[in-house]
Formats: structure tokens, sequence, C-alpha cells
């Protein structure tokens, strides 16, 4: 079962987002360039490329006008908040 949580995100040409670690970038259209905090090495993609970012602090910026696909590692904390949340709209 895969338990990722998937962001589709329209970017304009500057827009810049930060995603969690340990994402995967998927890029739908356009192209965005993509650095991470401490690494010194930067990627161009393209329509079709897909990125597993393994380093810190993943940020994006569009190159030009964009459409991504996030899919990210649900963190433990949001489980169980949607869990306890879940129980307790159940038990009312």
């Amino acid at each position: 079962m895969d338990l990722t949580t998937k962001k589709q995100i329209f970017l304009k040409k500057g827009d810049l987002i930060e995603v969690k670690a340990n994402s995967q970038i998927v890029i739908g259209s356009g192209m965005v360039w993509v650095t991470f905090t401490g690494d010194e090495r930067d990627y161009v993609l393209k329509t079709g490329d897909r990125l597993n970012c393994d380093a810190p602090k993943p940020v994006i910026e569009a190159l030009e006008p964009s459409y991504i696909v996030i899919h990210e590692q649900p963190s433990r904390y949001s489980l169980f908040s949607l869990l306890g949340a879940w129980s307790e709209e159940g038990l009312r």
C-alpha cells in the first residue's frame, strides 16, 4: 500500500516553494530549478523528469510556468493527528 500524499502544484515563473525532505518531485510540464540546503548540487528539471529529494530543505523555483506533482511521505505526527480527529468525530 502506498502511503504517500500527492500534491499537485501550478507555479508561475519565479515562484518559489519549499517541500519536505524525502519527497519525490515529478514535472508534469514546464521547467524548474531545485536546490537543497547544504548541498552544492543544483538540478534543472523539465517535463517528464523526476527527482527524489533525500537532502534537507528542498527548494523549487519555476523557471517558466510549471505544473509539478509532489509525492510526500506523511509524518508520523500527521498520521496520529488524522487518526485522533477521526476517532473523536466517530465517537460523537
